[in-house]
């Protein structure tokens, strides 16, 4: 006989319904991107002839015997500056590849600079990879409905439904990202190196602030820069983002418009404005008083099919090159990577270098000055054996009494990517030294050949390190010391220094766990 009370659910029923939302997370989570979507495949316009960019430039680059132009932007302000006063005398196009945007001040301003330029007549072109772009989809689809604009989000997950669940659905895929970044007026001036459109890249009152490095070029390196967006823009997996959100969607954002920022925005926004473009260096150089450097450029990316193919493909095609170059290195490798992870091939070709007499100086991230602890774990296991194989190893401090425009102070933390070879090629972009970056990702950077660029970007390192790194050594005891200051003057510590213990936990958690290959 049956004695269940009758009114008592079943106990099946609480897995039923767990079992159906499962299945509905699974749905989503299986949402289709449409990477079938027809789309107008378009192309670098190429310098305007009559072009006042092109007209200003042109004598200065008629002397230089098919060389470009060098202009590097040290300071956030001023690389923002750069880039809107690039926008503001655009004639013909603007093309704009980034990893992420995110919605703050930086953002506002070049979008709105590049909504100005399409009202006048320019072509914009805006790339920007998926993942780590917080701009929402509704901001885009605005942006992409102003004639002259087109907007593509690069492999991007599936909507609607939870970004996360529709990430990890197809994790294999999703995982490879587009980390390139460059920014290319009228088919005559490029901006490439490892700034991203966000407030923490150009100094505009963040807590933490990024140290990073971008460089202009004028001529010939523009337009193989062009060559490789055109190559990413023109890619299955570059996406319109109207076609991404759909079309219903796409409609409702529209109609909503743009939303009006209140007047104290509108004040803060117009007085970073101001100071982007009118630093000392933009004054500088536009009166004449600053001259570009000169050298010979290639623009080297990785192919988009990087991404399509799996890892160890041989498709790290920026990676080789500059793998060889250290090879064949015969004075000095000097690399500064935020993101290091050497693993046994890279430990074993810099330690090969300094055996043979080559200097070989290495510069990262402190775990305090980090902003991926995790990144440390697949770096720190291999920091003794390339001390004791002759390599130098400086480390950012987080804490540098750096202050921000407001007064206040930021910590800091290094961003800049970049390898100079015995002071005579150098390479400026995108790619850290790390397996996220070398077999994962595509990334860019250009080569230059100019021993003046190589040797001024050195010796500024060289001047500028001392009161931002801590100094590795081991002591007679063995241990792993970092040395700040010089002289009477001089602290140590035989522990990582300013770090927490969750740092200290999350970097030692991932230095145990198989997942090297994915930092």
């Amino acid at each position: 006989m049956d004695n269940a009370d009758p009114m008592k659910p079943a106990p099946i029923r609480p897995l039923r319904r767990s079992l159906t939302l499962a299945v509905a997370l699974l749905m989503a989570g299986c949402a289709r991107v449409p990477f079938d979507t027809p789309k107008q495949p378009s192309f670098a316009m190429g310098p305007a002839p009559a072009g006042s960019l092109n007209t200003a430039v042109e004598p200065w680059l008629s002397r230089r015997d098919g060389k470009s132009g060098i202009i590097p932007l040290t300071d956030g302000e001023t690389a923002l500056g750069a880039r809107l006063r690039m926008i503001e005398g655009a004639e013909s196009s603007i093309d704009v590849q980034y990893f992420l945007i995110k919605p703050d001040t930086s953002a506002v301003l070049i979008v709105e600079a590049l909504i100005e330029a399409a009202e006048r007549g320019v072509r914009v072109r805006v790339l920007l990879d998926d993942v780590f772009t917080t701009a929402p989809d509704d901001g885009l689809v605005r942006l992409d409905s102003i004639q002259g604009i087109e907007v593509r989000l690069y492999n991007p997950v599936a909507r609607p439904g939870p970004s996360w669940l529709n990430f990890l659905a197809r994790f294999p895929a999703s995982n490879r990202r587009m980390h390139n970044k460059s920014f290319t007026v009228d088919g005559i001036a490029s901006i490439v190196g490892g700034r991203n459109i966000a407030d923490e890249y150009y100094a505009i009152e963040q807590a933490i602030e990024f140290a990073d490095f971008d460089v202009a070029v004028i001529g010939p390196a523009a337009q193989e820069v062009s060559q490789t967006f055109d190559e990413f823009w023109n890619s299955r997996l570059s996406i319109p983002v109207t076609a991404l959100v759909g079309e219903e969607a796409a409609r409702s954002a529209i109609a909503r418009g743009f939303t009006e920022p209140d007047s104290e925005s509108i004040a803060r926004a117009r007085a970073i404005y101001d100071e982007a473009v009118d630093t000392p260096f933009l004054q500088d150089l536009e009166a004449g008083r600053i001259e570009p450097l000169d050298g010979r450029i290639r623009a080297i990316s990785d192919p988009p099919a990087k991404l399509g193919y799996p890892v160890g493909s041989g498709l790290d095609v920026l990676y080789r090159e500059i793998r060889d170059e250290i090879a064949r290195a015969k004075s000095e490798v000097l690399i500064v990577s935020p993101y290091f992870v050497p693993k046994r091939e890279r430990v074993t070709l810099l330690s090969e270098a300094a055996a043979r007499g080559v200097r070989v100086v290495v510069i990262t991230n402190s775990l305090a000055s980090n902003n991926h602890p995790y990144v440390h774990g697949g770096y720190f296991p291999y920091r003794r054996e390339m001390l004791q194989a002759g390599i130098e190893i400086y480390e950012a401090k987080v804490d540098t009494g750096l202050t921000r425009v407001d007064g206040e102070t930021a910590q800091l933390t290094l961003h800049t990517k970049a390898v100079i070879i015995d002071r005579q090629v150098s390479y400026i972009g995108s790619l850290n030294m790390d397996p996220r970056s070398i077999d994962i990702n595509s990334e860019m950077k250009l080569r230059i050949d100019s021993e003046e660029f190589a040797t001024l970007f050195a010796e500024a390192v060289e001047r500028d390190l001392p009161p931002h790194v801590y100094a590795l050594s081991i002591n007679a005891e063995d241990e792993l010391i970092w040395t700040y200051g010089f002289g009477a003057d001089a602290t140590a510590t035989n522990r990582e220094p300013d770090a927490s213990g969750w740092s200290r936990f999350v970097a030692w958690l991932a230095s145990v766990l198989p997942v090297e290959d994915q930092l």
